[in-house]
């Protein structure tokens, strides 16, 4: 069996075609990326839910997939980085911690605020449930 003889190529040859790989390659990085959306940016005083991770613990009879996604509200106090923001819970004046916007689950719009006494409790819909219902 005979196979085609092989082309040579020069090194400035290899080199454009490489080039040429790696910049098609990065394209379809960049499409893949976009595709996926924007980042959620956040301002002092908006409210977001947090994402939790929750352990299952037979000792407490408690089961992972029984418990809340997600926790909150909680409003932006403070932004650290372009990714990274501080919230605290507002029933409590409490500092929740530093947190990244992967793990924010949705923007929330604050509904209605009711005053009951010393406490105040805030009732919340996200962003995309209004959107949807209108």
């Amino acid at each position: 069996m005979n196979f085609p003889p092989g082309i040579r190529y020069n090194a400035e040859q290899r080199l454009v075609m490489a080039q040429e790989i790696r910049q098609s390659r990065a394209e379809k990085r960049k499409l893949r990326h976009d595709q996926k959306g924007k980042p959620v940016t956040y301002e002092v005083g908006d409210l977001d839910l947090e994402r939790t991770h929750h352990l299952s613990s037979s000792f407490e009879k408690c089961i992972h997939k029984f418990f809340m996604l997600y926790e909150g509200p909680f409003v932006v106090k403070e932004i650290i980085n372009q990714n990274a923001y501080v919230v605290y819970d507002p029933n409590t004046n409490q500092v929740r911690g530093c947190y990244n916007v992967i793990t924010c689950g949705f923007p929330c719009v604050a509904v209605a605020v009711r005053n009951c006494g010393q406490r105040t409790s805030v009732q919340i819909d996200t962003i995309s449930r209004i959107i949807t219902s209108k």
